[in-house]
């Protein structure tokens, strides 16, 4: 199911949900995660991260889109 805003399905699930890996490695291309580089992010912290990373891509991110598989690929 597409998410109505960048972030996902994250800001739906537990309080309680964290990482699996710490903040120096959850990082995506260009803006490093946020706060003690050591820590398991917690849901609201992904949540923000993933909105504020979408804000600074130059694309234009339309949601909700299904995903569809590339030609010639298996779904």
């Amino acid at each position: 199911m597409s998410a109505r805003e960048p972030g996902g399905a994250w800001a739906r699930y537990y309080d309680s949900l964290k990482l699996f890996s710490p903040a120096r490695y959850s990082a995506l291309p260009g803006m490093r995660f946020p706060g003690v580089p050591d820590r398991y992010p917690r849901r609201d912290d992904v949540v923000d991260y993933l909105r504020a990373y979408a804000e600074r891509l130059p694309a234009s991110i339309r949601t909700p889109r299904p995903s569809l598989p590339l030609p010639g690929r298996r779904a």
